[in-house]
């Protein structure tokens, strides 16, 4: 009986994930100026993603911490997204709720910013936008900022995982065997992808996929976004008809690659777990360009 509840679970979850909903575009991003009119108005909950020692030297007057390594299962070991139960408390005690407009920010490289949007996507909020330039461009407007910690009250936070937004080893497996529906993004440099570079024990990168690195996203400076018309050219060969799996080393930069692309309307999954998993595990699949190959080098 619980193998066979187990495995209903499995087939929820494969079946939600391989389901081909349709995503219109959108801006997913706000600058300071959207931002700083609508504080006075209470209609948006602000977050800081910044570990807890820069928020308390200073960050926007409202912001609430809540650092992006604090969405990791176990940010030394793995990408993996932390479990139902401990995203409950870390959103409770951020005094979240369901029909909040959350607002996330960061130093401004926008990949911390993006792990916390795309957990709280995974775990059901609808509502959830970055700050385009992060704390950098709000400072640089000369908007105020504070040392003084956020007053808020707790709730009872009660979320819901979104599996078509979470991929796994599993089903990145199975993507990896279908590029006739699915395709997949290394958003790492160009070095990690051609088998150059490596955080795993294995190099290259996972059969099928293409190389986008997250850069390619960014502005010169590495500040902001780019225009999303400028974006929408760099994934113009990307079909919108097939499933997009993202992943990088550890689902930091493919956080931010997958928000482009939900930006940009594309039905779209981020691989958590991403090469620190796969590349560490002998019994997947690896191409790696610097040896003609697949396996390991």
């Amino acid at each position: 009986m619980k193998n066979s509840h187990i495995l209903g679970i499995i087939f929820v979850w494969t079946g939600a994930f391989f389901a081909q909903p349709s995503f219109a575009a959108g801006t997913l991003r706000i600058e300071v100026n959207e931002l700083f009119n609508l504080m006075p108005q209470n209609k948006v909950v602000i977050l800081d993603a910044r570990p807890v020692s820069d928020y308390e030297d200073d960050h926007i007057p409202g912001a609430r911490s809540l650092p992006f390594g604090r969405t990791f299962e176990n940010l030394s070991q793995t990408g993996r997204v932390l479990p139902l139960q401990k995203a409950q408390v870390l959103f409770s005690s951020a005094g979240l709720k369901p029909d909040d407009m959350v607002v996330i920010y960061d130093s401004g490289l926008l990949l911390h910013a993006a792990r916390v949007f795309w957990t709280l996507e995974v775990y059901g909020h609808a509502n959830v936008r970055i700050l385009d330039g992060g704390i950098n461009a709000w400072k640089q407007a000369g908007y105020p900022m504070t040392d003084t910690p956020a007053g808020f009250s707790p709730t009872h936070y009660v979320p819901s995982i979104n599996p078509a937004r979470l991929a796994t080893r599993l089903t990145t497996l199975v993507a990896s065997r279908k590029p006739d529906s699915f395709v997949i993004l290394d958003a790492r440099t160009e070095p990690h992808y051609e088998g150059l570079q490596s955080e795993a024990s294995r190099f290259g990168h996972i059969p099928e996929a293409r190389n986008i690195a997250v850069t390619q996203n960014l502005s010169a400076d590495g500040s902001r976004l780019k225009p999303i018309q400028d974006l929408a050219k760099i994934y113009q060969d990307v079909p919108k008809s097939k499933k997009i799996i993202t992943y990088c080393s550890i689902g930091l930069a493919s956080s931010l690659e997958y928000m482009v692309l939900r930006e940009l309307g594309y039905n779209v999954a981020n691989y958590d777990a991403s090469w620190k998993e796969w590349g560490n595990d002998p019994a997947l699949p690896v191409i790696n360009p610097a040896t003609q190959g697949t396996g390991s080098r």
